[in-house]
Protein backbone atom coordinates (compact mmCIF):
# COMPACT_ATOMS: atom_id res chain seq x y z
CA UNK A 1 0.00 0.00 0.00
CA UNK A 2 1.58 3.57 -0.96
CA UNK A 3 4.31 2.61 -3.44
CA UNK A 4 3.96 2.43 -6.87
CA UNK A 5 3.73 -0.40 -9.58
CA UNK A 6 3.89 -0.13 -13.38
CA UNK A 7 0.66 -0.71 -15.02
CA UNK A 8 0.31 -1.55 -18.76
CA UNK A 9 -2.60 -0.10 -20.82
CA UNK A 10 -3.46 -0.50 -24.62
CA UNK A 11 -5.97 0.14 -26.70
CA UNK A 12 -7.23 -2.70 -28.70
CA UNK A 13 -9.06 -0.93 -31.17
CA UNK A 14 -6.15 1.41 -31.87
CA UNK A 15 -7.64 4.39 -32.01
CA UNK A 16 -7.91 6.15 -28.56
CA UNK A 17 -6.34 9.66 -27.81
CA UNK A 18 -6.82 9.35 -24.18
CA UNK A 19 -7.42 6.70 -21.23
CA UNK A 20 -9.72 7.51 -18.15
CA UNK A 21 -8.31 5.66 -15.35
CA UNK A 22 -9.77 5.59 -11.89
CA UNK A 23 -7.98 3.44 -8.76
CA UNK A 24 -10.95 2.59 -6.18
CA UNK A 25 -13.06 5.69 -5.36
CA UNK A 26 -10.30 8.22 -5.88
CA UNK A 27 -10.50 11.01 -8.49
CA UNK A 28 -10.07 9.90 -12.31
CA UNK A 29 -7.18 10.86 -13.72
CA UNK A 30 -6.28 10.80 -17.72
CA UNK A 31 -3.39 9.77 -19.49
CA UNK A 32 -2.86 10.52 -23.24
CA UNK A 33 -2.40 8.15 -26.25
CA UNK A 34 -1.97 8.37 -29.47
CA UNK A 35 -4.13 5.44 -32.00
CA UNK A 36 -4.19 3.44 -28.75
CA UNK A 37 -1.03 2.74 -28.32
CA UNK A 38 0.56 1.06 -25.18
CA UNK A 39 1.30 3.40 -22.38
CA UNK A 40 2.62 2.13 -19.00
CA UNK A 41 0.99 4.45 -15.83
CA UNK A 42 2.31 3.95 -12.42
CA UNK A 43 0.30 3.61 -9.96
CA UNK A 44 0.10 3.35 -6.06
CA UNK A 45 -2.68 1.79 -4.08
CA UNK A 46 -4.24 3.85 -1.87
CA UNK A 47 -5.72 0.51 0.69
CA UNK A 48 -4.19 -2.92 1.52
CA UNK A 49 -6.59 -5.55 0.56
CA UNK A 50 -8.14 -5.52 -2.58
CA UNK A 51 -7.72 -2.50 -5.26
CA UNK A 52 -9.82 -2.03 -8.56
CA UNK A 53 -8.23 -0.31 -11.10
CA UNK A 54 -10.92 0.79 -13.72
CA UNK A 55 -9.81 2.25 -17.09
CA UNK A 56 -12.04 3.58 -19.95
CA UNK A 57 -10.77 4.51 -23.72
CA UNK A 58 -11.89 7.38 -25.37
CA UNK A 59 -11.25 8.26 -28.83
CA UNK A 60 -10.81 11.33 -30.62
CA UNK A 61 -14.53 11.79 -31.45
CA UNK A 62 -15.47 11.20 -27.94
CA UNK A 63 -16.45 7.92 -28.48
CA UNK A 64 -16.31 5.69 -25.57
CA UNK A 65 -15.04 2.11 -25.47
CA UNK A 66 -16.31 -0.27 -22.31
CA UNK A 67 -14.93 0.43 -19.23
CA UNK A 68 -12.19 -2.67 -18.15
CA UNK A 69 -11.46 -3.36 -14.25
CA UNK A 70 -8.59 -4.86 -12.68
CA UNK A 71 -8.29 -6.35 -9.35
CA UNK A 72 -5.23 -6.55 -7.54
CA UNK A 73 -4.27 -6.72 -3.78
CA UNK A 74 -1.85 -5.04 -1.66
CA UNK A 75 0.33 -5.31 1.52
CA UNK A 76 -0.29 -3.30 4.54
CA UNK A 77 2.08 -0.11 3.63
CA UNK A 78 5.43 0.13 5.36
CA UNK A 79 5.68 2.12 8.83
CA UNK A 80 6.76 5.84 8.57
CA UNK A 81 10.48 6.63 8.11
CA UNK A 82 9.87 8.59 11.93
CA UNK A 83 7.29 8.42 14.30
CA UNK A 84 7.60 10.97 17.33
CA UNK A 85 5.28 10.28 19.93
CA UNK A 86 6.15 12.59 21.60
CA UNK A 87 5.35 11.35 25.21
CA UNK A 88 9.02 12.99 26.28
CA UNK A 89 8.61 14.33 30.09
CA UNK A 90 8.14 17.64 31.45
CA UNK A 91 11.95 19.71 30.69
CA UNK A 92 13.33 17.33 27.76
CA UNK A 93 15.17 18.68 25.16
CA UNK A 94 15.55 16.15 22.88
CA UNK A 95 12.64 14.55 20.96
CA UNK A 96 13.22 10.40 19.78
CA UNK A 97 11.40 9.79 16.92
CA UNK A 98 10.80 5.60 16.46
CA UNK A 99 12.11 4.06 13.32
CA UNK A 100 11.64 1.10 11.27
CA UNK A 101 13.67 -1.70 12.13
CA UNK A 102 17.68 -1.70 11.24
CA UNK A 103 17.30 2.03 10.16
CA UNK A 104 19.35 4.65 12.03
CA UNK A 105 17.99 6.74 14.65
CA UNK A 106 16.18 9.96 14.27
CA UNK A 107 15.95 12.71 17.23
CA UNK A 108 14.30 16.22 17.07
CA UNK A 109 16.16 18.98 19.14
CA UNK A 110 13.60 21.27 20.74
CA UNK A 111 14.10 25.75 20.69
CA UNK A 112 12.69 28.30 22.12
CA UNK A 113 9.17 28.56 23.24
CA UNK A 114 8.57 24.23 24.08
CA UNK A 115 6.98 22.71 27.04
CA UNK A 116 7.17 19.00 26.93
CA UNK A 117 5.15 16.80 29.25
CA UNK A 118 1.67 18.31 28.43
CA UNK A 119 -1.20 16.19 28.30
CA UNK A 120 -1.86 15.12 24.90
CA UNK A 121 -4.53 13.06 22.30
CA UNK A 122 -2.09 10.06 23.06
CA UNK A 123 -0.88 10.79 26.42
CA UNK A 124 1.92 13.18 26.41
CA UNK A 125 2.46 15.78 23.54
CA UNK A 126 4.38 19.40 22.74
CA UNK A 127 2.90 22.73 23.88
CA UNK A 128 4.38 26.03 21.44
CA UNK A 129 3.99 29.22 22.15
CA UNK A 130 3.56 30.64 18.67
CA UNK A 131 6.70 32.79 18.67
CA UNK A 132 10.01 30.84 19.34
CA UNK A 133 8.56 27.19 20.36
CA UNK A 134 9.71 24.71 17.54
CA UNK A 135 11.81 21.13 17.32
CA UNK A 136 13.64 20.58 14.23
CA UNK A 137 15.74 17.22 13.15
CA UNK A 138 19.04 17.68 11.59
CA UNK A 139 18.84 15.92 8.49
CA UNK A 140 16.01 15.65 6.43
CA UNK A 141 13.63 12.73 6.61
CA UNK A 142 11.94 12.26 3.19
CA UNK A 143 12.50 13.33 -0.43
CA UNK A 144 9.70 15.94 -1.18
CA UNK A 145 10.53 15.77 -4.77
CA UNK A 146 8.48 11.90 -4.85
CA UNK A 147 5.69 10.79 -2.97
CA UNK A 148 5.67 11.26 0.98
CA UNK A 149 2.86 11.62 3.83
CA UNK A 150 2.68 13.17 6.59
CA UNK A 151 0.60 12.92 9.50
CA UNK A 152 -0.30 15.01 13.57
CA UNK A 153 -2.59 15.78 16.24
CA UNK A 154 -3.06 19.36 16.64
CA UNK A 155 -4.91 21.42 18.70
CA UNK A 156 -4.32 25.17 17.36
CA UNK A 157 -5.23 28.08 20.15
CA UNK A 158 -6.77 31.10 18.42
CA UNK A 159 -4.44 32.38 15.85
CA UNK A 160 -5.83 36.09 15.12
CA UNK A 161 -5.80 35.36 11.78
CA UNK A 162 -2.15 34.10 10.93
CA UNK A 163 -1.06 31.44 8.84
CA UNK A 164 0.63 28.55 11.42
CA UNK A 165 2.62 25.98 10.40
CA UNK A 166 3.05 22.55 12.20
CA UNK A 167 5.12 20.33 9.77
CA UNK A 168 7.52 21.37 7.77
CA UNK A 169 11.17 20.45 5.94
CA UNK A 170 13.77 23.14 5.08
CA UNK A 171 14.84 23.37 1.82
CA UNK A 172 17.62 26.86 1.59
CA UNK A 173 14.90 29.48 1.31
CA UNK A 174 11.45 27.98 1.92
CA UNK A 175 10.20 24.73 2.71
CA UNK A 176 9.58 21.80 0.31
CA UNK A 177 5.99 21.34 1.82
CA UNK A 178 4.64 23.26 4.54
CA UNK A 179 1.57 21.38 6.51
CA UNK A 180 0.00 24.13 7.78
CA UNK A 181 -2.91 26.58 9.20
CA UNK A 182 -4.02 29.09 6.45
CA UNK A 183 -5.26 32.20 7.92
CA UNK A 184 -6.67 33.41 4.88
CA UNK A 185 -8.72 30.81 4.08
CA UNK A 186 -8.99 29.82 7.70
CA UNK A 187 -8.85 26.04 6.36
CA UNK A 188 -6.16 23.18 7.12
CA UNK A 189 -4.12 23.31 3.70
CA UNK A 190 -1.00 21.08 2.70
CA UNK A 191 1.06 23.64 0.16
CA UNK A 192 4.11 23.20 -2.17
CA UNK A 193 5.56 25.73 -3.40
CA UNK A 194 6.98 26.09 -7.24
CA UNK A 195 11.20 26.31 -6.35
CA UNK A 196 13.43 27.19 -3.83
CA UNK A 197 13.60 31.08 -4.46
CA UNK A 198 11.81 33.74 -4.20
CA UNK A 199 9.97 33.19 -7.34
CA UNK A 200 6.15 32.88 -6.69
CA UNK A 201 3.87 29.79 -7.30
CA UNK A 202 1.84 27.59 -4.80
CA UNK A 203 0.05 24.37 -5.26
CA UNK A 204 -2.37 23.95 -2.39
CA UNK A 205 -4.62 21.05 -1.47
CA UNK A 206 -7.32 22.71 1.30
CA UNK A 207 -9.79 21.18 4.04
CA UNK A 208 -13.45 21.13 3.17
CA UNK A 209 -14.72 22.84 6.05
CA UNK A 210 -13.36 25.73 8.01
CA UNK A 211 -10.49 24.60 10.48
CA UNK A 212 -11.98 24.22 14.18
CA UNK A 213 -9.69 25.60 16.60
CA UNK A 214 -8.91 24.93 20.60
CA UNK A 215 -10.00 21.42 19.45
CA UNK A 216 -7.91 18.65 18.95
CA UNK A 217 -8.06 17.48 15.21
CA UNK A 218 -6.24 14.52 13.66
CA UNK A 219 -4.36 15.92 10.35
CA UNK A 220 -2.76 13.90 7.36
CA UNK A 221 -0.96 15.57 4.44
CA UNK A 222 -0.17 13.78 1.02
CA UNK A 223 2.17 14.15 -1.74
CA UNK A 224 1.43 11.42 -5.00
CA UNK A 225 4.08 11.88 -7.34
CA UNK A 226 2.17 9.42 -9.75
CA UNK A 227 -0.74 11.94 -9.79
CA UNK A 228 1.33 15.21 -8.99
CA UNK A 229 -1.48 16.10 -6.20
CA UNK A 230 -1.88 16.92 -2.87
CA UNK A 231 -4.25 15.86 -0.52
CA UNK A 232 -5.22 16.41 2.72
CA UNK A 233 -7.67 14.47 5.57
CA UNK A 234 -9.56 15.85 8.57
CA UNK A 235 -10.10 13.42 10.93
CA UNK A 236 -9.97 10.86 8.13
CA UNK A 237 -12.52 12.97 5.99
CA UNK A 238 -10.44 14.22 2.44
CA UNK A 239 -10.38 17.45 1.29
CA UNK A 240 -10.27 19.32 -1.99
CA UNK A 241 -7.27 18.13 -3.83
CA UNK A 242 -4.39 20.60 -5.62
CA UNK A 243 -4.15 21.31 -9.24
CA UNK A 244 -1.32 18.98 -10.76
CA UNK A 245 1.80 19.95 -9.38
CA UNK A 246 3.91 20.55 -12.20
CA UNK A 247 7.40 21.64 -11.00
CA UNK A 248 8.85 19.47 -8.11
CA UNK A 249 12.14 20.02 -5.88
CA UNK A 250 13.60 18.42 -2.80
CA UNK A 251 14.19 19.65 -0.26
CA UNK A 252 17.40 18.62 2.17
CA UNK A 253 17.26 20.34 5.52
CA UNK A 254 15.94 19.09 8.99
CA UNK A 255 12.49 18.43 9.33
CA UNK A 256 10.50 20.85 11.55
CA UNK A 257 7.76 20.38 13.81
CA UNK A 258 5.88 23.47 14.85
CA UNK A 259 7.31 25.94 12.42
CA UNK A 260 8.37 26.84 8.51
CA UNK A 261 10.89 28.52 6.71
CA UNK A 262 10.65 31.43 3.90
CA UNK A 263 13.00 33.39 2.28
CA UNK A 264 15.52 32.19 4.69
CA UNK A 265 13.40 32.95 8.14
CA UNK A 266 11.79 30.76 10.68
CA UNK A 267 8.10 31.62 9.76
CA UNK A 268 4.81 30.71 11.12
CA UNK A 269 5.44 29.48 14.38
CA UNK A 270 2.64 26.79 15.72
CA UNK A 271 0.48 28.29 18.41
CA UNK A 272 -0.55 25.31 20.60
CA UNK A 273 -0.30 21.59 21.05
CA UNK A 274 1.21 18.80 18.06
CA UNK A 275 0.81 14.83 19.50
CA UNK A 276 1.89 11.91 17.39
CA UNK A 277 3.95 12.92 14.51
CA UNK A 278 4.49 10.38 11.41
CA UNK A 279 6.49 10.97 8.65
CA UNK A 280 6.04 8.23 5.47
CA UNK A 281 8.29 8.07 2.36
CA UNK A 282 5.12 6.85 0.82
CA UNK A 283 1.58 7.91 0.28
CA UNK A 284 -1.10 7.38 2.75
CA UNK A 285 -4.88 6.88 0.92
CA UNK A 286 -7.96 7.13 2.67
CA UNK A 287 -8.42 3.96 4.59
CA UNK A 288 -5.60 4.02 6.53
CA UNK A 289 -6.55 8.20 6.89
CA UNK A 290 -9.11 7.23 8.48
CA UNK A 291 -7.49 3.95 10.73
CA UNK A 292 -5.17 6.81 12.43
CA UNK A 293 -8.37 8.97 13.31
CA UNK A 294 -9.55 5.58 15.41
CA UNK A 295 -8.92 6.22 18.94
CA UNK A 296 -8.73 3.33 21.60
CA UNK A 297 -11.42 3.65 23.69
CA UNK A 298 -10.03 3.58 27.80
CA UNK A 299 -12.19 1.53 30.03
CA UNK A 300 -12.52 4.29 32.70
CA UNK A 301 -15.32 2.16 35.17
CA UNK A 302 -17.60 -0.90 34.84
CA UNK A 303 -20.28 -2.26 37.54
CA UNK A 304 -21.36 -5.31 37.26
CA UNK A 305 -24.15 -4.69 40.04
CA UNK A 306 -23.82 -8.12 41.56
CA UNK A 307 -23.13 -7.70 44.95
CA UNK A 308 -22.82 -3.93 45.63
CA UNK A 309 -21.85 -0.73 43.45
CA UNK A 310 -17.77 -1.24 43.76
CA UNK A 311 -16.49 -0.25 39.55
CA UNK A 312 -13.69 -2.39 37.93
CA UNK A 313 -11.04 -2.52 37.07
CA UNK A 314 -8.75 -1.34 40.18
CA UNK A 315 -9.13 2.29 40.73
CA UNK A 316 -12.41 2.99 39.24
CA UNK A 317 -15.29 4.79 41.31
CA UNK A 318 -18.14 3.15 42.86
CA UNK A 319 -21.63 3.99 42.41
CA UNK A 320 -23.08 5.31 45.44
CA UNK A 321 -26.62 3.83 45.84
CA UNK A 322 -29.06 6.50 47.25
CA UNK A 323 -32.68 6.50 49.11
CA UNK A 324 -32.55 2.97 49.53
CA UNK A 325 -31.54 1.61 46.29
CA UNK A 326 -30.62 -1.78 46.45
CA UNK A 327 -29.17 -5.06 44.32
CA UNK A 328 -31.68 -7.27 44.02
CA UNK A 329 -31.41 -10.90 42.73
CA UNK A 330 -34.33 -10.70 40.35
CA UNK A 331 -32.78 -7.50 38.46
CA UNK A 332 -30.43 -9.25 36.70
CA UNK A 333 -30.54 -8.75 32.83
CA UNK A 334 -30.49 -12.13 32.22
CA UNK A 335 -31.46 -14.78 34.36
CA UNK A 336 -28.79 -17.06 32.95
CA UNK A 337 -26.62 -14.16 32.53
CA UNK A 338 -26.15 -12.08 35.43
CA UNK A 339 -26.86 -13.17 38.95
CA UNK A 340 -28.18 -9.74 40.07
CA UNK A 341 -29.02 -6.00 39.13
CA UNK A 342 -29.96 -2.60 40.17
CA UNK A 343 -33.06 -2.29 41.47
CA UNK A 344 -34.52 1.28 41.22
CA UNK A 345 -38.19 2.81 43.25
CA UNK A 346 -38.88 5.87 41.75
CA UNK A 347 -41.81 6.31 44.48
CA UNK A 348 -38.88 6.47 46.53
CA UNK A 349 -36.70 8.48 44.38
CA UNK A 350 -34.07 5.86 44.24
CA UNK A 351 -30.74 6.48 41.99
CA UNK A 352 -27.29 5.92 42.11
CA UNK A 353 -24.25 8.25 41.73
CA UNK A 354 -20.72 8.52 41.54
CA UNK A 355 -18.96 11.14 43.61
CA UNK A 356 -17.18 13.03 40.36
CA UNK A 357 -17.69 12.75 36.28
CA UNK A 358 -16.16 9.17 34.99
CA UNK A 359 -15.62 10.73 31.63
CA UNK A 360 -14.83 14.05 30.21
CA UNK A 361 -17.80 15.28 28.39
CA UNK A 362 -15.77 17.60 25.66
CA UNK A 363 -14.26 14.64 24.59
CA UNK A 364 -15.01 11.68 22.79
CA UNK A 365 -17.13 9.35 25.55
CA UNK A 366 -19.56 6.29 25.47
CA UNK A 367 -21.88 5.13 28.58
CA UNK A 368 -23.45 1.94 27.86
CA UNK A 369 -25.85 -0.46 29.93
CA UNK A 370 -28.87 -2.71 30.19
CA UNK A 371 -31.91 -1.30 31.45
CA UNK A 372 -35.52 -2.80 32.50
CA UNK A 373 -38.99 -1.08 31.97
CA UNK A 374 -42.35 -1.82 33.93
CA UNK A 375 -44.16 -0.95 31.00
CA UNK A 376 -44.36 2.37 29.61
CA UNK A 377 -43.54 5.08 31.75
CA UNK A 378 -46.08 7.82 31.81
CA UNK A 379 -43.70 10.81 32.29
CA UNK A 380 -39.74 11.64 31.09
CA UNK A 381 -37.54 9.19 32.70
CA UNK A 382 -33.78 8.88 32.94
CA UNK A 383 -31.13 6.31 32.95
CA UNK A 384 -27.99 8.03 32.54
CA UNK A 385 -27.45 12.09 33.28
CA UNK A 386 -24.38 13.69 33.35
CA UNK A 387 -24.81 17.28 35.52
CA UNK A 388 -23.28 20.19 34.81
CA UNK A 389 -23.41 23.24 36.41
CA UNK A 390 -26.66 24.75 34.63
CA UNK A 391 -27.99 21.81 32.45
CA UNK A 392 -26.87 18.66 31.44
CA UNK A 393 -23.83 17.42 29.46
CA UNK A 394 -25.82 14.80 28.42
CA UNK A 395 -29.29 12.73 29.15
CA UNK A 396 -30.56 9.31 28.09
CA UNK A 397 -33.92 8.58 28.59
CA UNK A 398 -37.08 8.05 27.82
CA UNK A 399 -39.94 10.39 26.48
CA UNK A 400 -43.23 9.29 26.44
CA UNK A 401 -45.51 10.14 23.04
CA UNK A 402 -48.74 12.09 22.06
CA UNK A 403 -50.36 8.48 23.44
CA UNK A 404 -48.41 7.83 26.57
CA UNK A 405 -50.20 4.66 27.12
CA UNK A 406 -48.95 3.56 23.08
CA UNK A 407 -46.26 5.40 22.56
CA UNK A 408 -42.53 6.76 23.27
CA UNK A 409 -39.51 5.88 22.41
CA UNK A 410 -35.65 6.42 23.80
CA UNK A 411 -33.86 9.99 23.43
CA UNK A 412 -30.46 11.53 24.08
CA UNK A 413 -30.10 14.59 25.00
CA UNK A 414 -26.66 17.01 24.96
CA UNK A 415 -25.85 21.02 24.97
CA UNK A 416 -22.79 22.32 23.58
CA UNK A 417 -22.61 24.86 26.33
CA UNK A 418 -23.49 25.14 30.34
CA UNK A 419 -26.52 27.26 29.96
CA UNK A 420 -29.97 26.14 30.61
CA UNK A 421 -31.30 28.62 27.96
CA UNK A 422 -28.56 26.56 24.98
CA UNK A 423 -30.36 24.75 22.19
CA UNK A 424 -31.36 21.02 22.71
CA UNK A 425 -29.72 18.45 20.65
CA UNK A 426 -31.36 15.25 20.26
CA UNK A 427 -30.83 11.92 18.97
CA UNK A 428 -34.32 9.37 18.83
CA UNK A 429 -34.53 5.90 18.90
CA UNK A 430 -38.36 4.22 18.60
CA UNK A 431 -36.87 0.50 19.66
CA UNK A 432 -38.38 -0.05 22.99
CA UNK A 433 -40.02 -2.66 24.16
CA UNK A 434 -42.37 -2.71 27.11
CA UNK A 435 -42.30 -4.80 29.93
CA UNK A 436 -38.47 -6.11 29.19
CA UNK A 437 -34.65 -5.36 29.02
CA UNK A 438 -33.30 -3.32 26.35
CA UNK A 439 -29.47 -2.36 25.99
CA UNK A 440 -28.82 1.08 25.38
CA UNK A 441 -25.60 3.48 24.91
CA UNK A 442 -24.83 6.62 23.91
CA UNK A 443 -21.48 7.57 22.32
CA UNK A 444 -20.00 10.84 21.63
CA UNK A 445 -17.74 11.42 19.25
CA UNK A 446 -15.86 14.57 19.28
CA UNK A 447 -13.55 14.42 16.00
CA UNK A 448 -17.20 14.35 14.16
CA UNK A 449 -19.31 16.58 17.01
CA UNK A 450 -21.63 13.59 16.62
CA UNK A 451 -24.07 12.17 19.30
CA UNK A 452 -25.05 8.36 18.46
CA UNK A 453 -27.78 6.89 20.22
CA UNK A 454 -27.88 2.66 20.25
CA UNK A 455 -30.29 -0.18 21.44
CA UNK A 456 -29.65 -3.52 21.63
CA UNK A 457 -27.03 -2.84 19.23
CA UNK A 458 -28.14 -0.98 16.60
CA UNK A 459 -28.83 2.68 15.54
CA UNK A 460 -32.06 3.42 13.93
CA UNK A 461 -32.37 4.13 10.67
CA UNK A 462 -35.46 5.79 9.22
CA UNK A 463 -36.79 7.62 5.99
CA UNK A 464 -36.49 10.95 8.35
CA UNK A 465 -32.87 9.85 9.35
CA UNK A 466 -30.66 7.71 11.49
CA UNK A 467 -30.64 7.91 15.69
CA UNK A 468 -27.34 10.33 15.31
CA UNK A 469 -27.29 14.06 15.77
CA UNK A 470 -24.49 15.93 14.30
CA UNK A 471 -22.66 19.69 15.28
CA UNK A 472 -22.32 18.82 18.87
CA UNK A 473 -19.63 20.33 20.42
CA UNK A 474 -20.09 19.36 24.48
CA UNK A 475 -18.98 20.99 27.51
CA UNK A 476 -16.88 20.22 30.27
CA UNK A 477 -18.90 19.20 33.30
CA UNK A 478 -15.84 18.41 35.88
CA UNK A 479 -16.95 19.54 39.52
CA UNK A 480 -20.78 19.44 39.19
CA UNK A 481 -21.55 16.30 40.49
CA UNK A 482 -20.71 12.69 39.06
CA UNK A 483 -22.53 10.05 36.66
CA UNK A 484 -26.22 10.23 37.66
CA UNK A 485 -28.06 6.33 37.27
CA UNK A 486 -31.78 6.23 37.11
CA UNK A 487 -32.44 9.94 37.76
CA UNK A 488 -31.94 13.63 36.06
CA UNK A 489 -30.18 15.60 39.01
CA UNK A 490 -31.92 18.78 37.72
CA UNK A 491 -35.33 19.75 38.70
CA UNK A 492 -36.78 19.17 42.08
CA UNK A 493 -34.47 19.65 45.27
CA UNK A 494 -33.81 16.03 45.00
CA UNK A 495 -33.51 15.80 40.83
CA UNK A 496 -36.09 14.07 38.78
CA UNK A 497 -37.38 11.60 35.91
CA UNK A 498 -36.59 8.88 38.13
CA UNK A 499 -36.24 6.16 36.26
CA UNK A 500 -38.91 3.12 36.88
CA UNK A 501 -37.31 -0.29 37.48
CA UNK A 502 -33.96 -1.96 36.68
CA UNK A 503 -30.68 -1.62 35.47
CA UNK A 504 -27.59 -4.13 35.25
CA UNK A 505 -24.04 -4.20 33.53
CA UNK A 506 -22.94 -0.60 33.04
CA UNK A 507 -19.73 0.32 31.48
CA UNK A 508 -18.00 3.75 31.12
CA UNK A 509 -15.52 4.71 28.28
CA UNK A 510 -12.97 7.74 27.40
CA UNK A 511 -13.57 7.28 23.49
CA UNK A 512 -16.22 6.17 20.99
CA UNK A 513 -16.87 2.94 20.63
CA UNK A 514 -17.69 1.44 17.28
CA UNK A 515 -20.73 -0.54 16.28
CA UNK A 516 -18.97 -3.85 16.65
CA UNK A 517 -17.75 -2.96 20.00
CA UNK A 518 -21.46 -1.52 20.99
CA UNK A 519 -22.82 -4.74 19.83
CA UNK A 520 -19.87 -6.81 21.99
CA UNK A 521 -21.72 -5.26 25.03
CA UNK A 522 -25.15 -6.09 24.21
CA UNK A 523 -24.79 -9.74 23.61
CA UNK A 524 -26.47 -12.08 26.37
CA UNK A 525 -23.99 -12.38 28.35
CA UNK A 526 -21.84 -10.74 31.09
CA UNK A 527 -18.48 -10.24 29.99
CA UNK A 528 -15.48 -10.65 32.03
CA UNK A 529 -14.34 -7.07 32.64
CA UNK A 530 -10.46 -8.26 31.01
CA UNK A 531 -12.85 -9.57 27.50
CA UNK A 532 -14.40 -6.05 26.93
CA UNK A 533 -13.64 -3.22 24.05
Amino acid sequence: MGQAGTFTIADSEGVADRYEITLNDEPARMVTTTAGAVQQVQIAPTRSGPNILTVQAFAPSNQNGPAVSYEFRANTGSDPVARFKLDEPSGATTLQAVTRNGEPAVSATVHGGVTTGTTGQIDGALQLDGSTGYASTSAPLIDTSKSFAVSAWVRLDDPDGRTRTMLSQDGTSKSGFYFKYDGAYRKWALSKVKSDSAETGTYQSFSASMAELNTWTHLVGVYDDTTRRLQIYVNGQPGTPSPEVTSVWNATGGFQVGRSLWLGNPADHWPGQIDDVRVYDRIVGQQEAEEMVTQHPVLKARWKLNENGSGEPAGAPALVLQNGAAIDPTAGFREWASPAGLKLDPAQKQFAETTEPVVDTDESFTITGWVRNGGRPQQPATVFSQPGAATNAFALRYVPGEDPAEQGGWQVVMHNSDDAAAPVLTASHSGFVPWDWSHVAVVYDALRDRVSLYVDGQLEETADGVSQQDQILGFNAAGNGGLQVGRNKFGATDGTEFWTDALDDIWAYQGALTTEQIQSLAGDIELPTADGP
